[in-house]
């Protein structure tokens, strides 16, 4: 369109000394004859554009002019070139057109060897290992009515399993690795539901409006701040090979704390698990370089395993 070809020139004169007709021609995909009636326009129009001559001439702008366009700078350069997981906009039916992302940078020097560099070499996927993908059929419906300000009744399957029937206010959605959350008022209470357990939505002709006080950014880290200090928590002293410590303190979940150094070079340390399975689960894989030390339920458990694996392996069946 020729509105958004005639910001990008006043952009571009604002961040340049000069730009000849042939760069903006080439930039902006146009003739260098579209280019000069471009730049008629916008000089009829009142902007103080003006033409240097000379083998490295071209057009100018009057830097004085308060256009109130911020120049872009190259670390806002470097976060839109770096490339995100496209999961999140497929979900929304949301596509991303690269074309718009260059029509963005076209004001910022074709120089500039990081912009490249950036874009090819740096990709943020926000899901977990080995996670399997959240199926989300009622997203899209769910996204009409969060922008409509309008009721559902959807039917949820619980973490039991129990498949319930619930009218709720769609807030807002949130995408918290890979996964989507609908924040919702029910029974005048603001509630969480995962989106991949909708399993059937359907409109209701009554619509609601939303506090201006509301700010799902705000909710959402006050509830998940909430929701983590409501898990329960199994604490656990263990004495671990000093190889893996830092493999283990990169997990911030375990919030972990070196206690003392035995006598034999071990390490004992303490750290949170969730539950008693996660514990075993997380033990078991460092092998003999864990030793669980408290507390005893734990031990027992994780005792009761090996003794399992051995006795599995050590059947006559082979």
């Amino acid at each position: 369109m020729r509105a958004d070809r005639l910001l990008s020139i006043i952009l571009l004169l604002q961040t340049r000394e000069i730009v000849s007709a042939g760069e903006l021609a080439e930039k902006l995909e146009v003739t260098e004859r579209t280019i000069y009636r471009d730049i008629d326009a916008l000089s009829f129009a009142g902007l103080p554009i003006y033409s240097v001559r000379g083998s490295h001439g071209g057009f100018a702008m009057e830097k004085r002019l308060p256009l109130n366009i911020p120049a872009i700078t190259s670390q806002e350069i470097h976060a839109l070139c770096i490339k995100q997981s496209p999961k999140l906009f497929n979900d929304l039916n949301v596509h991303v057109n690269r074309d718009l992302l260059n029509r963005l940078l076209v004001n910022f020097s074709k120089d500039d060897p990081e912009v490249g560099t950036w874009e090819r070499r740096i990709y943020l996927d926000h899901s977990g290992w080995f996670d399997q993908l959240d199926k989300v059929p009622c997203l899209s419906m769910i996204k009409v009515a969060v922008v409509r300000h309008q009721l559902i009744q959807m039917s949820y399957r619980k973490k039991t399993g129990t498949i319930i029937l619930r009218e709720v206010a769609p807030y807002g959605l949130v995408a918290k690795a890979d996964k989507w959350y609908l924040v919702a008022m029910h029974d005048q209470q603001l509630r969480v539901y995962r989106v991949s357990r909708v399993q059937k939505v359907t409109y209701i002709k009554k619509f609601f409006a939303i506090p201006r006080s509301f700010e799902i950014t705000h909710f959402w880290n006050d509830w998940y701040q909430s929701f983590e200090k409501s898990l329960p928590k199994v604490f656990c002293v263990l004495r671990i090979d000093s190889s893996i410590i830092e493999q283990l303190s990169n997990n911030k979940y375990l919030n972990l704390k070196i206690l003392k150094q035995d006598e034999t070079g071990k390490v004992l340390i303490s750290v949170t698990f969730e539950t008693i399975d996660q514990a075993v689960h997380e033990i078991l894989y460092y092998g003999s370089r864990v030793e669980v030390l408290k507390p005893d339920e734990l031990r027992s458990q994780v005792a009761k395993q090996v003794r399992n694996l051995a006795a599995l392996y050590c059947s006559s069946d082979w």
